[in-house]
């Protein structure tokens, strides 16, 4: 493997330290520093404090402790009761360590966390306590590090991608299982990741569909639809819902499958792993226009870029003996294409290449200086291979450093 020379990394990164105002926020209403925040601005989250949900249409970074301990729960308040994330073009909002909670079910609020515009979240968490909450609705440029939706207690309704490039790497996306109310309150299952009309390029994520109740079908894992719905999938697990109902009175019905595809929409998948949920008939684990393209890469980092710390971006070969490489690049332009066609690296700088067998991890570590200046600044991390036919990048890695 040959490492490329690059200038100090500790240089490069203080010549581009943003200017900033870094906000604490000790209050549980996070409105007032949002109106006196101007974009590009940091506000720290504490472990002490539950925040309210908030309406954000700013560019503002937001970082909790770590652990996912900077608490967004929603309840009966005099502000919003959900979670909007609109950014206007041209500013960037980013998010670290936040656990986004609900306590009432979406079918009282609508949208738990709505988000749109160019958007980071990093090792967050979105879940709820009540069944059926919360919806994560995101469009525009999206990108997810180490997030978990919903995987943990199966109360939530997993991840909607509406409109443009959504970034997935090393997520664990839940649908709900549906269910049977006598009164007719009945609530339908829920995908793991339902794809309307955007790309999403995702690397070694856990997908699952929510399982049947009486009279009501389960949830594909994936679930893909609209004449532009594309999933590029590498190194992941996808599952169907069950068909079981759990009922003496009932016998089991047929599975959800693993991947679904409708209309012109489609699926590109390498070296995952796809099954149906368990049921009397079981189909196959994928239906439409799903194939499997190995020349796909993949891509991970260990954990986030945390001053002080050396972090690890590991890249899967998708063909045999071609030329690899990861690049980085401090232009976060670079993740506006997280992409599988044309990547634009006009700003990025070599970080690792390699002539890697098919399947093969690439490796590099990448140490962060312990330096208070560096707190916000971005970088950003794509993998490509350089195959006869149309070049796939992989999903985008990366985020602020904290």
């Amino acid at each position: 493997m040959q490492t490329l020379h690059a200038v100090a990394a500790s240089a490069v990164l203080l010549s581009i330290a943003p200017a900033q105002t870094v906000w604490n926020a000790t209050s549980s209403d996070l409105t007032p520093i949002f109106a006196q925040a101007t974009p590009g601005d940091i506000v720290l989250l504490s472990s002490n404090v539950g925040y309210l949900p908030f309406h954000l249409n700013k560019g503002l970074t937001l970082i909790g402790p770590a652990g996912g301990s900077g608490w967004v729960g929603t309840g009966p308040t005099n502000g919003p009761v959900d979670t909007r994330i609109l950014i206007p073009s041209g500013e960037r909002a980013r998010f670290v360590n936040l656990h986004f909670a609900s306590l009432l079910p979406t079918t009282l609020l609508g949208h738990q966390v709505q988000a749109s515009g160019d958007i980071t979240f990093e090792d967050c968490v979105f879940d709820g306590t009540s069944y059926g909450t919360p919806h994560v609705i995101v469009g525009g440029n999206v990108r997810m590090n180490h997030c978990r939706i919903g995987w943990s207690n199966a109360k939530t309704s997993g991840l909607i991608a509406t409109s443009g490039y959504v970034s997935l790497t090393d997520c664990d996306l839940g649908g709900t299982p549906a269910a049977w109310d006598p009164f007719g309150a009945h609530r339908a299952s829920t995908s793991g990741l339902t794809i309307d009309n955007a790309t999403v390029v995702a690397s070694l994520c856990s997908i699952r569909g929510g399982s049947a109740a009486v009279g009501l079908p389960p949830s594909p894992g994936a679930n893909i639809s609209g004449n532009s719905g594309r999933l590029f999938l590498s190194d992941s697990i996808v599952s169907g819902g069950n068909g079981g109902y759990g009922s003496p009175w009932f016998v089991p019905g047929a599975p959800a499958l693993a991947v679904s595809t409708t209309g012109a929409s489609l699926a590109e998948v390498a070296r995952s792993t796809f099954s149906g949920g368990l049921g009397t008939v079981n189909g196959p684990p994928m239906t439409g226009n799903a194939t499997f393209v190995p020349e796909l890469v993949g891509i991970r980092i260990d954990h986030g870029f945390v001053r002080g710390q050396t972090t690890t971006v590991t890249a899967t070969a998708g063909s045999s003996q071609l030329l690899l490489g990861i690049f980085g690049s401090f232009d976060p332009n670079l993740s506006t294409y997280p992409l599988v066609i044309e990547p634009a690296l006009q700003t990025a700088f070599g970080v690792t290449l390699a002539t890697p067998a098919a399947g093969a991890l690439v490796t590099a570590p990448i140490a962060i200086p312990n330096m208070s200046a560096l707190l916000g600044v971005e970088a950003w991390l794509q993998a490509l291979q350089l195959t006869s036919g149309p070049v796939r990048a992989s999903a985008v890695v990366g985020g602020v450093v904290h």
